[in-house]
């Protein structure tokens, strides 16, 4: 019995296994685009706080206290990191990507590019004249900003520290309300843009691929009712293939649901 029908058998471990090779191929394509997925979240989560994510953004123009806050010389910068969004090669690994997207994320890119050359312009003017710098920073820590206005201030600086205070407001006000904005223009409008793609990527991982659960059943179906026209199935084997094809389906929704986890 075993020998007559040999090639059936051999017929059907063969439909098998390109069914699990299938399977296979399609599960780790999906496990490594939400790999990517996640690397790019995190890169913007911890870019988040360059461009206001906390908060409301910046307005058309600075604030008194924004003011004040800009024109002191010793303000602590650090590198934005923008460079791992182009050079960790996310998007050229990843597959379907709208192309909107493609430009949010460049426009984003070139957004802190812009943001860390005027920081550069900013450290220079500051560092060009260190005994100037020092003299207003000594300025602003006696000067009371609760009661006295920016304009006041600048009326107590010497013509050179005028100037200089001037220059790193200007910065800070092309910086924060020209290039960084705010959720509706700016750096912050392409970060919040690029991150609700991402995150609405990751939640497809939640829910099962309906297209490959489909695939999976009529690929078993089809071989059930190839295999049928070779061995003519009893009754045993009814519920075996019947068994398999509720395994196999099983198994590949399992393999592209994600656990309960926040994005």
């Amino acid at each position: 019995m075993f020998e007559e029908n040999i090639d059936k058998i051999t017929f059907f471990i063969t439909v098998i296994g390109f069914y699990f090779a299938y399977y296979q191929w399609f599960k780790n394509r999906r496990d490594k685009k939400k790999h990517l997925l996640k690397l790019l979240k995190v890169q913007l989560d911890c870019l988040g706080p360059w461009v206001s994510s906390d908060n409301e953004g910046y307005g058309n123009e600075l604030t008194k206290n924004q003011k004040f806050n800009e024109a002191n010389p010793s303000k602590l910068i650090y590198q934005t990191g923008s460079s791992l969004l182009i050079d960790s090669n996310l998007l050229e690994q990843m597959s379907d990507v709208p192309e909107e997207i493609v430009g949010e994320i460049n426009q984003l890119y070139y957004d802190f590019k812009r943001i860390e050359s005027i920081q550069k312009f900013r450290n220079d003017l500051v560092t060009s004249d260190v005994i100037l710098s020092s003299s207003i920073l000594d300025k602003l820590n006696s000067y009371d900003k609760k009661v006295t206005t920016f304009e006041s201030f600048l009326h107590e600086l010497s013509k050179n520290e005028m100037w200089i205070v001037s220059m790193l407001v200007s910065y800070g006000e092309v910086l924060h309300c020209k290039v960084i904005g705010n959720k509706h223009r700016g750096a912050r409008l392409h970060w919040e843009r690029t991150r609700e793609w991402v995150l609405n990527e990751l939640r497809t991982y939640k829910k099962p691929q309906l297209d490959f659960i489909l695939i999976t059943i009529i690929i078993l179906t089809l071989l059930i009712f190839a295999l049928n026209l070779y061995l003519k199935f009893d009754l045993v084997s009814y519920f075996l293939i019947i068994f398999l094809l509720t395994l196999a389906t099983s198994i590949s929704s399992k393999a592209i649901i994600v656990n309960n986890e926040i994005f």
